[in-house]
């Protein structure tokens, strides 16, 4: 026996299969939105942690300058040409640790403390400048001033995109 088709006087239009496609294509859309945004905050968050290794390593640097036994002996070797990081004030107003050769001038981390190096990070590097004498506040002008030194370190992250300048002075 045979059923007989029924067919409608409306012909069926699509309405629901257009209607699913433009759903799946604002799924479709959000869904590589959410992609891009973790894909960016990830990379957010590496940046971050490259800055955070640079800084704690410029810190370790002037940490380990303090330490150095060119400040502890006193020593004589501080000239203007900045031989082995040791350096004078710049007289010319330029900044000595914007003029100074930092891969050849510079003294790196734990070369002359004995210094366990840095993990995760290019050893970091510093400069130590002799200031002038200063006069220690509460004292007569006519005492002798209170012998400082300048610290500068630079460090760099890991991959060498970031760089980090920290600077301090230094009474021993």
């Amino acid at each position: 026996m045979a059923i007989p088709a029924h067919h409608g006087t409306q012909k069926q239009r699509g309405t629901a299969l257009i209607v699913s496609l433009l759903i799946l294509i604002v799924l479709t859309i959000l869904g590589v939105a959410a992609m891009s945004t973790n894909t960016m905050e990830e990379k957010m968050a590496g940046n971050s942690r490259k800055i955070d290794l640079a800084f704690q390593a410029a810190e370790s640097a002037l940490r380990d300058a303090q330490t150095d036994p060119a400040i502890k002996n006193n020593s004589t070797a501080f000239d203007s040409t900045c031989p082995n990081g040791l350096c004078l004030p710049s007289v010319t107003g330029t900044p000595v640790w914007d003029t100074v050769n930092w891969s050849t001038n510079a003294r790196t981390y734990g070369a002359y403390t004995g210094a366990a190096a840095i993990s995760g990070v290019p050893a970091p590097v510093y400069i130590i400048e002799k200031m002038p004498p200063v006069v220690i506040p509460g004292h007569n002008l006519s005492q002798a001033g209170s012998l400082v030194y300048r610290i500068t370190s630079r460090a760099t992250g890991p991959g060498g995109v970031v760089v980090v300048e920290l600077q301090s002075v230094y009474e021993p």
